[in-house]
């Protein structure tokens, strides 16, 4: 999964524990990043969670490289989390196109809660994202957002047909944001009856009233959310423990160290002139040929080699891994 800026709840559904990410939001060495992600970066590659991310729709590109490397793998597929604002960004675009183009199994999850900062989606949107999607060749999927059952049964269809092949979905989950954009937001964007409105439809509200149409007890929620605000204060009091990272590691991680595969050739002062495009070329070659992970991706660097033919026969060397954006390569 990608997240939104602050998608908390997303990681904790991804497997994450409790007191890993409040040690992280309050930046101790014993959070799932070490205290240096914080609440708008959280990530855990290893269970899946490639990150939360300050930048609105930033998650959805690196979402489509996911995908890529999951079918390039295999296995897997992937979701990527975004707003309603999300959708009048460069990368959700850019990022449905490359998805679409590809057949990525990756399932695009706009959280449509109506308002991006202080805007209505009327006013920011043309047409909804039902349209958007018909114009990139993706089906599109409308989920009551608040209705816990429905949201899981509607993206258990979705991903069973992503791990058979199927290529992108966009879900649309229809949804609501309690609160402003910022503490102390007076909301004079929106009226208090429609937010009245709304909150007779919370996923806490709906799931209550269904557990106990179903047959269940007041006394078995009572013990449920007894169990969840104390699993809450044990996590907050263990993460408040935690210290605080040694300011000496400051520089640690910022970027990862790589073996070096092949020493650069000697330059011999009396051969001929070696062009900054052969460099290029040749370093491009040497990566691909050593290391199986690497692949190059552009406009026109498959097939047609590139405007400069900086390119040129490793499409034919590695067709699954030099890739155009056409459909053939």
């Amino acid at each position: 999964i990608t997240s939104t800026h602050r998608g908390h709840g997303h990681c904790l559904a991804k497997g994450l524990q409790p007191a890993e990410m409040f040690a992280e939001l309050l930046g101790r060495e014993s959070g799932v990043c070490r205290g240096r992600g914080g609440s708008m970066h959280i990530a855990d590659p290893a269970r899946g969670i490639f990150g939360a991310n300050g930048i609105v729709a930033a998650g959805l590109p690196i979402a489509v490289g996911a995908a890529f490397a999951a079918k390039a793998r295999g296995d897997g597929v992937v979701v990527a989390f975004f707003g309603d604002g999300a959708s009048a960004q460069g990368a959700f675009h850019e990022a449905l196109n490359l998805a679409s183009v590809w057949k990525l199994p990756i399932a695009f999850f706009c959280e449509n809660n109506h308002y991006a900062e202080f805007s209505s989606e009327q006013m920011q949107q043309a047409v909804g994202l039902a349209q958007r999607a018909q114009g990139y060749g993706i089906p599109h999927v409308a989920l009551a957002g608040n209705d816990v059952v429905g949201v899981v049964e509607g993206m258990s269809g979705i991903v069973a047909q992503l791990r058979g092949g199927g290529g992108p979905f966009l879900v649309e989950a229809d949804t609501y944001r309690w609160r402003g954009h910022y503490e102390g937001d007076p909301e004079r964007y929106r009226d208090a009856a429609e937010v009245e409105a709304w909150r007779a439809r919370d996923p806490l509200l709906l799931s209550r009233q269904l557990f106990l149409s179903l047959g269940g007890k007041e006394a078995d929620l009572a013990r449920l959310e007894a169990e969840c605000d104390a699993e809450i204060e044990a996590a907050i009091s263990e993460a408040r423990s935690g210290p605080h990272p040694d300011p000496g590691s400051l520089l640690d991680y910022v970027t990862a160290p790589r073996a070096i595969v092949s020493e650069p050739p000697v330059p011999d002062e009396e051969s001929e002139t070696y062009r900054v495009m052969d460099a290029v070329r040749s370093a491009l070659e040497v990566e691909l040929d050593t290391d199986p992970s690497v692949f190059l991706a552009g406009i026109d660097v498959a097939a047609g080699g590139n405007v400069f033919g900086l390119t040129r026969g490793l499409f034919e060397k590695w067709p699954d891994r030099v890739r155009g954006r056409d459909r053939k390569s």
